[in-house]
């Protein structure tokens, strides 16, 4: 049943639009999920914020409200086959989320907002080495990703907005080669499109000139197991990068703490 409500719900996305935005900006927010996992709380639960077994909110003297259906999500679990391979199962686990509760609303932690700020710290936040060039192989961009050489372009004198975005998908992109065992840019770039949106989604950059819908339609004709696939990469590069980004502004924050006001 649950993978019947994955499957769905992408070939839902992939005929409308709107449903697939709704998707990218509930996964932006829920980036600690799988692509998968992320559909499945949304179909039950689209504002969902906070979400844990009923033992957890337990423990925590919080008590589900009466009549809540649990959410459910898979859960992986590692065994070893006939063969002596390792493999990975699926189980259902029962969450509630926490609007689901008898416990207070969390208020929405404030993020980092500043176009500028947000820019510097994801440049330093790069896992790969980065080169300041004049021009770029790609027109109309401020960054790119050299898988050949692992490098990071980045075009000088770009403006901080620019630089957040493209700088974004490059950097999802260069996490995506990671895992790939063959890296094609054109094959990978929709997904990587699709983190940057996401990323942009979460620290409140304007994000409404990025075509998430003309990248999907590069998935057209792909099954939806492939599309799901597809998604994971895009999450993977969410989940990569902004977790990168959040350390290094947490760093850059502890720094200025420290320094003597001028």
């Amino acid at each position: 049943a649950a993978y019947d409500t994955i499957d769905d719900s992408i070939t839902e996305m992939m005929n409308d639009d709107e449903s697939f935005i709704s998707y990218l900006d509930f996964q932006s927010r829920m980036d600690f999920y799988s692509a998968s996992n992320a559909i499945l709380i949304m179909s039950r639960c689209s504002d969902a914020t906070l979400l844990k077994s009923a033992d957890s909110w337990n423990e925590l003297d919080v008590r589900i409200n009466k009549g809540e259906k649990a959410i459910h999500i898979l859960e992986p679990s590692d065994y070893i086959d006939e063969n002596g391979e390792q493999r990975t199962s699926y189980n259902i686990k029962n969450v509630f989320d926490i609007s689901q509760t008898d416990a207070q609303p969390q208020p929405p932690q404030k993020a980092e907002s500043n176009p500028k700020v947000l820019a510097m710290a994801l440049m330093k936040s790069a896992t790969v080495p980065k080169v300041a060039v004049d021009e770029l192989p790609t027109p109309n961009s401020t960054a790119f990703y050299d898988n050949e050489n692992n490098k990071l372009l980045v075009k000088r004198n770009s403006d901080s907005v620019s630089l957040f975005k493209d700088i974004s998908r490059e950097l999802s992109l260069a996490e995506i080669a990671d895992g790939c065992d063959e890296y094609n840019r054109s094959e990978c770039l929709p997904s990587a499109i699709c983190s940057a949106y996401m990323i942009c989604q979460k620290y409140g950059i304007d994000n409404k000139d990025m075509n998430v819908t003309a990248a999907k339609q590069e998935w057209a004709g792909l099954e939806n197991k492939e599309i799901r696939s597809r998604l994971a990469m895009a999450n993977d590069g969410l989940y990569s990068v902004s977790k990168n980004l959040y350390v290094q502004l947490q760093k850059d924050k502890e720094k200025a703490e420290k320094e003597p006001a001028r």
